[in-house]
């Protein structure tokens, strides 16, 4: 936990794994999960077919902000 959450007493982020924001994202946006979950899929087919792992990162970086 940094010293701004400690100070806001707001729980640390989440790990950026699919798993850990999935189940963030349906505590708070659970409208949010199908959408989630297409582009969870979709990332994975992206990289491969672009031989780059920047499609998984975008991914994990778009979700967990």
């Amino acid at each position: 936990m940094t010293d701004a959450n400690a100070r806001a007493g707001s729980p640390p982020p989440p790990s950026a794994t699919p798993e850990a924001l999935r189940a963030v994202l349906a505590r708070v946006a659970p409208e949010r999960l199908s959408a989630f979950d297409v582009e969870h899929v979709a990332a994975p087919a992206s990289a491969r077919s672009a031989i780059s792992a920047m499609p998984l990162i975008r991914f994990a970086e778009q979700w967990a902000l």
